[in-house]
């Protein structure tokens, strides 16, 4: 996959696994993507043996908020996270009903993420904006 726009595959939500190679002109990721659900996230911490994580919320998706916050600080207090960096991605910002940045940034508290190397970056599944500027941010860490 490219992340550049025009070359994305059509976005559904996961479900279950997906496996994905990112290629990138410094060289390639390999993302393990995972479904929210609660049987998929009862996988996520077999699989803390990474070198990078990315976490993504749904902008419009405000209910989920207060999990999303609680799923991201559990990970981050509970598996050395702190040695490795966190990319988060907010989808779908500026669509009628969406939260903003700020607003996402708030729900998550963030700001408490003390000693991990993170990012929060806007980004379109749909059209691929903000993806390029994402993963360069998360290869420049590692």
């Amino acid at each position: 996959m490219n992340p550049e726009p025009g070359n994305l595959p059509p976005t559904t939500p996961t479900v279950g696994f997906n496996l994905e190679t990112i290629h990138f002109t410094r060289g390639s990721l390999v993302i393990r993507d995972f479904g929210g659900s609660d049987t998929s996230r009862a996988l996520w911490t077999s699989y803390y043996n990474a070198s990078a994580y990315i976490f993504v919320v749904s902008a419009k998706d405000k209910e989920r908020f207060p999990l999303a916050k609680q799923e991201l600080a559990w990970a981050a207090s509970h598996h050395n996270l702190n040695d490795y960096p966190l990319l988060i991605l907010v989808n779908r910002l500026g669509e009628e009903g969406a939260a903003t940045l700020d607003e996402v940034k708030g729900a998550l508290e963030v700001t408490k993420l003390d000693g991990m190397r993170w990012d929060i970056k806007p980004v379109s599944a749909e059209t691929g904006h903000g993806l390029k500027a994402a993963f360069s941010w998360l290869l420049e860490q590692l």
